[in-house]
């Protein structure tokens, strides 16, 4: 058994994509919300006996390591590293490649901070940060826990030492790190980008640092408060929160995430003791920064300096966010930033988070106290800027209650309300809902052996009480495949010569090892398919069972009669006397066979 067996063997699935969201059980498999798209209905499914996951709403799906790769942004050795160092084992790196560049991307990057953070900590040059943090109470563990750093106020620090680390121009360059002059490849062309700021390193999920905010100490400077490092294969603001390494697993105990707008909001609500809490840079979040979140809780609370109300990235913020299925919060903070009101009182910081508020009461709030709803303007300015954003409100219940009380806030009917709202929303048509019989062929009759043979392979506890199998010729090339192979374990237990194991993983994987790639994603997908409804309970399961059997089986019937048809009138036309006995004789069989069968449904 190699490293990736080994560890595969050892670790189990459920418990560890257990630890990034809910899981429920669904029958033999686990069901939850998919952390790789906006959902509100849980496609994501686990199975516990191939150590498998797939989501049937976008596709994603493999095994335990390839989840936390995309999970956790990671390559596929940094993710086996990490679920080693779970189980004890010490990965070996030889035979393994990984991405050349990206290595030398994160060396550079980790060498940075690490040169950063001793200025700030340790150098002459680095006392003015220091005192500055100290102003502003972040405390030394918080320094130390953050890496926080210093850029010195000159433009060659970062570019001489990673030059002096053998680092070539064009990767510091593409790290972000250093600002070309011109088109020349020259060092004397480039120069430090970041130039006395204090640094805050950002991490991604995996702990990796991939780049870098820096803010000015000189408040009177005319270049910006922040800047952050540009678009590099590392760092892409939008699929970034700050802080979310190190706050992942308070947001996934509190089940909430609070966010801020800047690091030191993060830092001082962090060192504080309320830790499930991330900054975002600005307040224009992203739907890829909604699903960071969304991986460890439903809920999030927002806490912005601005009037989210009146602000339009804000909008497209709640909009993001109710797509996605988030429960939203506001903060109301008077006068402070959260940074200043910990200083002042990390009581009152916690009690001001307990009182949050829905948005879209909020958003109601707000709208009232800036126009006035006892006059006619005033109300169609409040229902001007409220409407618009509960019209994108997806749940149904939530919008009905909230027009509600918007019509008695306006103390207007609501019917005035539904009107307004129905203008806005495009009435469309029902849009076809997908199948339940999960199959690689869109035909009925292939959707029916699908979903029979998922009913077989996830109801295996209730083999023995099956009334019968089908016949292995109903099923098409891929389905006989799969049933053929499961045909020896399953004939024992039907027949009663055979007890079902309570273990099935070893013949789950055995058929797996002998189908191809096609076959093999055909066969997960019948492993994962949601039937919980239907293999929870065993006189739902037959009922469900038979009622499938039955109907696939007279779609079966119903061919044959029609070709017996022909047969029967292609004899009678050339007096074939024998042939017509013996086909008419089969269709009165299929004939009353059928009418069984169909009684049965």
């Amino acid at each position: 058994m190699d490293q990736v067996d080994e560890i595969k063997s050892r670790v189990d699935i459920v418990e560890v994509i257990g630890e990034y969201l809910p899981l429920k059980r669904a029958g033999r498999n686990f069901s939850g919300l998919c952390p790789f798209h906006s959902e509100k209905t849980p496609s994501f499914m686990v199975n516990p006996e191939r150590q498998i996951f797939r989501c049937f709403g976008c596709n994603e799906g493999g095994d335990v390591i390839s989840f936390i790769e995309q999970i956790e942004g990671l390559e596929f050795f940094e993710a086996l590293e990490k679920l080693g160092r779970r189980v004890g084992i010490e990965v070996v790196k030889k035979g393994f490649s990984k991405d050349k560049q990206k290595d030398k991307l994160l060396a550079i990057h980790d060498l940075t901070a690490r040169l950063y953070h001793y200025l700030l900590t340790e150098h002459k040059v680095g006392a003015r940060a220091r005192e500055y943090l100290a102003n502003r109470q972040i405390s030394k563990k918080s320094i130390e826990e953050f890496k926080l750093g210093f850029a010195p106020n000159s433009f060659e620090t970062i570019l001489n030492f990673l030059t002096k680390k053998d680092f070539g121009l064009a990767d510091i360059s593409l790290a972000g790190l250093v600002v070309s002059k011109g088109s020349s490849t020259q060092k004397s062309n480039f120069y430090d980008r970041f130039r006395d700021r204090i640094m805050f390193p950002i991490y991604n999920l995996g702990g990796s640092i991939v780049g870098f905010s820096g803010r000015t100490l000189d408040p009177k400077m005319k270049e910006a408060k922040y800047i952050n490092s540009p678009e590099t294969p590392l760092f892409s603001k939008r699929n970034l929160l700050f802080g979310l390494n190190l706050a992942k697993s308070a947001i996934r105990e509190n089940d909430e995430a609070i966010l801020v707008e800047g690091e030191l909001d993060m830092i001082s609500s962090y060192q504080a003791g309320v830790k499930n809490v991330v900054a975002s840079k600005g307040t224009a979040l992203t739907g890829e920064q909604i699903s960071l979140i969304r991986r460890f809780s439903e809920n999030l609370t927002l806490c912005f300096d601005m009037d989210i109300a009146g602000d339009a990235a804000s909008r497209r913020a709640l909009e993001i966010a109710d797509s996605a299925g988030m429960n939203i919060k506001i903060v109301r903070l008077a006068d402070k930033d959260p940074d200043e009101l910990i200083k002042h009182s990390v009581e009152d910081w916690k009690k001001a988070i307990k009182a949050a508020i829905p948005v879209f009461d909020f958003v109601i709030e707000s709208s009232k106290r800036r126009f006035d709803r006892t006059t006619a303007i005033g109300k169609k300015k409040i229902a001007a800027e409220v409407l618009p954003i509960l019209a994108k409100v997806t749940d149904d219940v939530v919008k009905a209650h909230y027009l509600t009380k918007l019509a008695g806030e306006l103390d207007v009917p609501e019917s005035a309300l539904y009107d307004a709202i129905s203008k806005r929303t495009p009435v469309g048509g029902i849009e076809a809902g997908q199948t339940n019989i999960p199959a690689s062929s869109s035909t009925q009759v292939e959707k029916l052996e699908g979903y029979i043979l998922a009913l077989i392979l996830q109801g295996s506890e209730f083999w023995s009480k099956i009334p019968r199998l089908p016949e292995i010729g109903r099923f098409s090339l891929t389905y006989k495949r799969i049933y053929n192979l499961l045909s020896g374990e399953l004939n024992g237990v039907v027949s009663g010569k055979g007890e079902t194991k309570e273990d099935l993983s070893e013949l789950f994987n055995k058929i797996a090892g002998s189908l191809n790639p096609d076959e093999l994603d055909t066969y997960d997908k019948l492993l994962l398919f949601d039937l919980s409804r239907v293999v929870d309970d065993a006189d739902v399961f037959i009922r469900e069972y038979t009622k499938a059997l039955n109907l696939l089986e007279s779609k079966a019937i119903r061919g044959e009669l029609l070709d017996l048809s022909s047969k029967i009138k292609e004899a009678e036309d050339k007096n074939k006397d024998n042939e017509l006995v013996k086909y008419r004789k089969r269709f009165q069989d299929l004939s009353q066979k059928l009418s069984v069968l169909t009684k049965g449904n």
